[in-house]
């Protein structure tokens, strides 16, 4: 058995009385290919993963029979690949693939609260770990300002999942019509009730906006949205006009001044 290279020399004695014979023999020792498909893995989700068995070989054979230098994984199981080099020298690996479920969790959908409710958000029980967009750490959140909500896990095996939620806080109706004011004889005043109101009622019924005011009296309007209804009261009054008199036509001489 050689197990380095070299020339060495070889007798052998042939039959019983025949002299040695002396055979010259040259050794070569070639590398065996170094292959290596990495540790068991494990993969959360169900994307697949490629596995690479390197470059420069002449003859790949995977598990199933396939000739590729790489093999796409999509389930579980054990792979392996035996490879070739120029010299006719072979290599095998195996590596062991799991894939597990990618954590699920559930925030509900988008929603609109009006101000002043709160919203506990939770997620799921029972992982590792919860990391929510403030940065605390507990199951659940309790949301009491518009804005986006998200929460991170992490579950036993490392594997991470989230879900994000959007929350919209509306206002309490809340409309006001200015202080109660005067008016001038034919010089009307429009109240305006505000925007962004799902339905607006004033004291005579109409539904608009705004409201031309042109007699003295009291006005209201009721708005309402989501959250509920809001009011405001304006009393309006007529200015009393005043008159001026500045006496009868008259007439004066020059360089005289009229008191």
């Amino acid at each position: 058995i050689f197990s380095t290279p070299g020339d060495f020399l070889v007798s052998a004695n042939l039959y019983s009385g025949v002299s040695n014979i002396n055979i010259e023999i040259n050794v070569e020792i070639f590398p065996s290919p170094s292959i290596d498909l990495g540790s068991d893995t494990l993969i959360c989700g169900n994307n697949p993963i490629t596995i690479n068995a390197g470059y420069g070989f002449e003859i790949y054979l995977w598990q199933d029979g396939s000739t590729d230098s790489t093999y796409t994984v999509i389930e579980s199981g054990l792979y392996w690949v035996e490879v070739t080099n120029e010299y006719g020298c072979s290599g095998r690996d195996s590596i062991n693939v799991t894939f597990v479920p990618a954590p699920i969790v559930e925030l509900g959908d988008d929603t609109t609260l009006c101000e002043g409710e709160t919203l506990r958000l939770c997620a799921n029980p029972g992982f590792q770990q919860y990391l929510w967009q403030d940065g605390s750490n507990d199951s659940c959140f309790m949301a009491s300002i518009g804005g986006q909500y998200w929460v991170k896990v992490t579950d036993e095996n490392g594997c991470v999942g989230g879900d994000t939620i959007n929350i919209i806080f509306l206002p309490l109706p809340d409309v006001w019509l200015g202080n109660d004011t005067l008016i001038c004889f034919n010089e009307p005043l429009i109240l305006y009730a505000g925007e962004g109101f799902e339905s607006y009622l004033w004291q005579d019924g109409s539904a608009g906006q705004t409201y031309l005011v042109t007699a003295p009296g009291q006005y209201w309007v009721e708005v309402a949205n989501e959250c509920g209804n809001g009011a405001d009261t304006i009393i309006v009054d007529l200015s009393t006009p005043f008159e001026i008199d500045l006496g009868n036509d008259t007439a004066f001489c020059y360089g005289h001044n009229l008191v």
